[in-house]
């Protein structure tokens, strides 16, 4: 009987600990603003599954078709080289510049 006892206060204090945690952690994160620039650039840094290229990245045609051109790359490879620079043209051709 005094086994349950003891059980009882241990999974008390474990609860009570638990619940200050959880207290804690709550107000931390309550704590933080976000306005709209943080959460667009926290969702343009996240990655797709393979974690290759930022699948919500924007890019335009005419930047996909300059830089096949200027880089001889197929479509999807310029594609994909845009949209880990962020849809920039320039930081695209900089980095494959820099790559070779």
């Amino acid at each position: 009987m005094d086994e349950s006892v003891d059980e009882g206060k241990a999974k008390t204090k474990l609860d009570q600990k638990s619940t200050a945690d959880l207290d804690r952690v709550t107000k931390e994160v309550e704590g933080r603003v976000l306005d709209a620039g943080s959460v667009g650039a926290l969702l343009t840094s996240q990655t797709n599954k393979q974690g290759d290229t930022p699948a919500n990245v924007r890019i335009r045609d005419e930047d996909v078709r300059s830089l096949m051109a200027e880089m001889d790359l197929d479509k999807i490879s310029a594609e994909k080289e845009l949209r880990r620079n962020g849809g920039s043209l320039v930081a695209a051709l900089t980095a494959l510049v820099n790559d070779q």
